[in-house]
């Protein structure tokens, strides 16, 4: 069979319905660089350890990110993280054509957090340089199945093949005070600067082999390449108050966090092999390059905790409240995908247990909620999201090393959900090719999501 007869029989198959499945993850740009989520890393050596149940107890240098008012009865000067091992993964069940899981893992070592304190007159004063969300990603995939055309009983050989590097990153640098009130009430302030960047290139696609002979084949296919690069600088004011006695202690932070600058930048391109150019509306060969400035509105986050002693012991609790957001969703011209969003009302708690292991040493244990702070919602067109609820636990422990206090700990998140790549049918509708099947579920597929988190930190 000529190649010129096999387009033929291309155009009267459904092999072009079933191109690639693949060439969804090309626009689904992020979905492990977790944009989902608000408690995404959590910070300092108590914090860790108590699943980020902190705001009430503010007993390290990490108050400056949780409720800088802990500052003002903060001893320490200097603390670091200095390396934190993280890993994630995400698992996309029955995307490929065959019905096969997509795996993607991400391994990353995370600066962590540094932080330092100073004390002038009644106010004493903190810098803090933080990480608050970190990602990088290589992951590479390729399947191969046999099939057959129901169209025509054409036996068919099927490789699909998906490539995605991201580097997604949070850098967080904040400037704080306290000043005690009275002996048991503190307040705090403190200005962050942030600085997001999210880069990546993906590429995917599919090849599909006719057999002709014994000894050989005719290969079409498509192909489907990405890269997004999208920076913002946030502003995060915040005020906090911190009461606190020999057993019971209060604590409340307000944060109001304000997008300043945005830059985004999109290039796409979509190469269809056994295409016929001449059809009406229909486009092979597609390059679409965009730009953006539009600002995401962000949720204003309310902070509560409460700790309470009971001799060696000690209990906390948290609860993050992040209420949402109605600003409309924008979206680009040419790819006509969502790039601003109503985030939901989210509330996450944490509950924390800390116990004294003689002068020296301290045994933290926490679980924690890091609910989806976006749902799936079939009325936008091309929305892009994942709704996965995690759930954590943690644990840590302060020794000495060497006559250094040290602290050793981790923790892990894991959740269901699913995820929608609706904005996949963006190129259907650009290339006038009808790359999917109909889909009466709204593109929703389940996913399941783990992270697995260890760090060492320490003073100095």
């Amino acid at each position: 069979m000529s190649k010129r007869s096999f387009d033929k029989v291309l155009h009267k198959t459904s092999i072009i319905k079933k191109l690639s499945m693949s060439l969804l993850f090309v626009v689904a740009s992020s979905a492990i660089a977790d944009e989902y989520h608000h408690n995404n890393l959590l910070i300092g050596k108590n914090a860790v350890g108590m699943g980020g149940a902190f705001t009430g107890v503010a007993d390290d240098l990490s108050a400056i990110h949780y409720n800088p008012a802990g500052l003002a009865s903060i001893k320490d000067g200097n603390m670091a993280s200095i390396n934190t091992f993280a890993w994630e993964e995400t698992v996309f069940e029955a995307v490929y054509g065959d019905g096969s899981d997509f795996t993607r893992s991400a391994f990353s070592v995370v600066p962590g957090f540094f932080g330092f304190k100073k004390q002038f007159r009644d106010w004493h004063y903190g810098l803090a340089f933080v990480v608050n969300d970190f990602s990088q990603e290589r992951s590479s995939d390729v399947i191969e199945y046999n099939t057959i055309d129901i169209a025509t009983g054409i036996p068919l050989n099927v490789k699909e093949f998906i490539n995605i590097d991201i580097d997604n990153s949070a850098y967080q640098l904040y400037f704080a005070g306290a000043k005690q009130l009275t002996t048991e009430f503190s307040i705090g302030l403190s200005l962050g600067i942030e600085y997001r960047t999210f880069q990546t290139d993906q590429s995917s696609g599919t090849q599909i082999s006719l057999p002709i002979s014994a000894s050989d084949s005719i290969n079409t296919g498509a192909q489907a390449t990405a890269r997004f690069n999208d920076i913002n600088i946030v502003t995060i004011p915040s005020i906090s108050a911190l009461y606190k006695t020999n057993k019971v202690s209060f604590g409340a932070k307000l944060n109001v966090p304000m997008v300043i600058n945005r830059d985004y930048e999109m290039v796409s391109t979509a190469f269809f092999a056994g295409v016929d150019p001449s059809l009406p509306g229909v486009t092979p060969a597609l390059l679409v390059p965009e730009e953006a400035c539009c600002k995401q509105k962000l949720p204003i986050n309310i902070a509560l905790g409460v700790a309470r002693e009971f001799g060696e012991w000690q209990f906390s609790v948290d609860v993050q409240h992040h209420l949402s957001t109605n600003d409309g969703v924008e979206r680009l011209e040419g790819f006509p995908v969502p790039i601003t969003r109503d985030f939901k009302s989210v509330t996450n708690f944490a509950l924390g247990v800390s116990k004294k292991l003689g002068t020296e040493s301290q045994f933290r244990v926490g679980i924690f909620t890091d609910k989806s702070n976006i749902a799936i919602d079939p009325a936008i067109d091309f929305q892009r999201v994942e709704d996965v609820d995690l759930l954590g636990i943690s644990a840590s422990i302060d020794t000495n090393l060497f006559d250094i206090p040290v602290t050793f700990g981790g923790y892990a998140k894991f959740g269901s959900g699913q995820v929608r790549v609706a904005d996949v049918r963006a190129v259907e509708q650009i290339t006038g090719i009808d790359l999917y099947p109909t889909n009466n579920e709204f593109d929703v597929s389940d996913m399941q999501k783990k992270v697995l988190l260890f760090f060492f930190s320490l003073n100095f």
